[in-house]
């Protein structure tokens, strides 16, 4: 019963535009609303990121020239190959949230 009360909550916020994905990814953040809203700087980073990859650069390339240019992670850490790829392969980039996977 409490799966099921959850499983109408997450549809319900979702139709109404809402995230209901756990942890924003990098590049967004949850709006006042409730919704999701961009973080330009590191939407930026993010274009950047998938067009080296379509350059075919290397992961540890990427993450030098990032951490050269002063670019934070969303954590104020190191980038490292395993961030990049993490978010090459988080499923929010493609327009897929929990609510969608269904």
């Amino acid at each position: 019963m409490i799966y099921e009360r959850l499983s109408k909550g997450k549809a319900r916020k979702a139709a109404e535009g809402g995230y209901v994905g756990g942890w924003m990814p990098y590049g967004f953040r949850r709006g006042d609303d409730g919704c999701v809203a961009q973080i330009p700087e590191q939407v930026t980073v993010l274009k950047r990121i998938f067009a080296w990859v379509a350059e075919g650069k290397p992961l540890q390339w990427m993450c030098d020239r990032l951490q050269e240019a002063g670019v934070p992670t969303q954590k104020a850490r190191r980038w490292r190959a395993s961030t990049i790829r993490r978010i090459l392969g988080n499923p929010f980039y493609a327009g897929r949230t929990e609510a969608t996977r269904a």
